[in-house]
């Protein structure tokens, strides 16, 4: 399987700087569902199931992990847009730092009543932990940072446990102290007239020590997590 990193920034030419607040809207929530759209026209195809994983960062910069190699459209600067083939030459016990912006979820029985069968449902983890906490519901405002502050260390809690158990299947180990949650926050758009897409992110990094090069490899050209058309799942390694 062959696998492109792909560096592109946002091009600040009149045509396109005209549609910037379409392509690149302040609001949280909007943006995510733009940069979404605006990825795919890097990989024109119609019906084309998705193969590439993406991240924003600042400076109007995305990084793309792909199958194949993206066609710029003219919205990216074609100055700034670099690819180049992905293969890295990895061993057993090499260690790697990380980032990665990530979907945690679960899939959680849900009872449907006396004699029916569970039906499972998908939840995020750190929201799931913090609806069971008695009394996170109830908050007044002037109580709502006390309930941020435990959100934010029950995702710490999450990110570490969650990455430690993507690792056994994918061919790395975390070096448990230096796992940081650095963000988790919650994004919500509509998609379409009647369905609205909700989930967290977390914004993880630390060291890895490779295991298995080549399951690794495969692992990271899938992508961690879920929500991966919206900017989750990439993992962006180099050297430690």
């Amino acid at each position: 399987m062959n696998l492109y990193l792909t560096r592109a920034y946002l091009n600040k030419t009149a045509p396109v700087s005209a549609i910037n607040s379409l392509l690149n809207p302040e609001d949280p929530n909007r943006k995510l569902d733009a940069h979404h759209k605006l990825i795919w026209t890097l990989f024109p195809g119609k019906d084309k199931p998705r193969d590439f994983l993406w991240r924003s960062e600042k400076s109007n910069c995305f990084y793309i992990l792909s199958n194949r190699i993206p066609k710029n459209t003219g919205l990216f600067d074609s100055i700034g847009f670099s690819t180049k083939e992905f293969t890295p030459n990895l061993n057993v016990g090499d260690k790697l730092k990380f980032i990665l912006r990530a979907n945690a979820t679960k899939d959680k029985p849900q009872s449907l009543g006396e004699g029916v069968s569970k039906k499972s449902q998908r939840v995020d983890l750190v929201m799931d932990k913090l609806i069971r906490i008695p009394g996170q519901n109830s908050l007044v405002d002037g109580e709502k940072s006390e309930r941020a502050n435990k959100r934010f260390e029950i995702a710490s809690e999450v990110a570490k446990d969650w990455i430690h158990k993507k690792g056994k299947n994918s061919g790395f180990s975390p070096v448990s102290e230096s796992i940081l949650c650095n963000d988790y926050s919650v994004r919500q758009f509509a998609r379409g007239k009647l369905n609205k897409v909700t989930f967290g992110i977390l914004d993880i990094s630390g060291i890895i020590t490779i295991s298995d090069p080549k399951l690794f490899l495969e692992s990271l050209g899938k992508g961690f997590g879920r929500a991966k058309a919206y900017g989750c799942g990439l993992m962006l390694v180099r050297r430690a």
